[in-house]
């Protein structure tokens, strides 16, 4: 899901910058408000930070909520648009419940009142949560749109590792070629057959010729692998590759790894690793 995919490690230092500026600063603007626009003529810090967490605990669940609805709904442009609505959606709700609470707990007061003390904390927060929203929201959506093409991609690229499968399998079966730039040659496979389809523009596939093509499952040769990814590909976090036998598989980094470090794929690796750091 798209949600999961905009929560990123990164986001969380700003995310306990606002909850705490809420917090303990917004109890000192409720405190001043409480002082200014009520008869108390003395309000603890105390009782202006418990204010403030009442009014964001309860007021933020909807907020949250219609965000994250917003986040998985409509595609592309759509989805931005139903991001920002939401968003919208989510503050309104904040202020309105946020309000309710504030005036729940001034029971002597008025209504406008306590619509007096709640204003000023509640517009503060909106505006720090609003510029705090946009620096995260904004690189996070991208980096979301970027991983969702990705995953776009992985058929496609699969596709074409099995094509260079069966080209080398039909014509080279007991003797495959150091390098599979003689699928090109002799018009085996597209001449995009060697590219990525998450990265045309880049090293393509690393290929680390085998003895010989299998055609079925050998659990001796169950991991040894014909061809893979690049790790600039799929930016490192997974890879499309296809064993000696014909299956194609997407692997994790650390799968990746440890395929890699399984003895039949020695030389596989020792070759990659030195071609993946060109």
């Amino acid at each position: 899901m798209l949600a999961a995919g905009l929560v990123q490690i990164w986001m969380i230092p700003p995310m306990l910058i606002l909850l705490g500026g809420w917090i303990f600063f917004g109890g000192y603007l409720f405190q001043k408000s409480l002082l200014k626009h009520t008869d108390k003529r003395r309000v603890s810090y105390g009782s202006g930070v418990l204010t403030s967490f009442l009014c964001g605990s309860v007021g933020g669940v909807p907020a949250v909520l219609a965000l994250f609805m917003g986040m998985n709904l409509g595609s592309g442009t759509g989805r931005m648009v139903s991001i920002i609505l939401s968003a919208v959606a989510g503050l309104i709700c904040f202020a309105v419940i946020a309000y309710l609470v504030v005036w729940t707990m001034l029971k002597k007061e008025s209504a406008k009142t306590s619509f007096r003390v709640a204003l000023v904390p509640i517009v503060v927060i909106i505006a720090l949560g609003g510029v705090i929203g946009v620096g995260c929201g904004i690189p996070a959506y991208f980096q979301a749109q970027h991983r969702g093409f990705l995953n776009s991609q992985v058929a496609p690229t699969q596709m074409k590792l099995v094509q260079i499968y069966k080209a080398l399998l039909r014509n080279f079966p007991t003797d495959p070629p150091q390098t599979l730039d003689v699928l090109i040659e002799k018009k085996l496979i597209p001449e995009d057959g060697l590219t990525s389809s998450a990265k045309p523009d880049g090293k393509g596939f690393f290929y680390h010729p085998p003895n010989k093509l299998l055609t079925r499952l050998d659990p001796e040769h169950q991991d040894q692998l014909l061809a893979c990814d690049f790790a600039e590909n799929f930016d490192g976090e997974f890879y499309c590759v296809i064993y000696t036998y014909g299956a194609p598989a997407v692997l994790g980094e650390q799968a990746f790894k440890v395929v890699l470090d399984e003895p039949i794929n020695k030389e596989f690796a020792e070759a990659f690793r030195k071609a993946d750091e060109k």
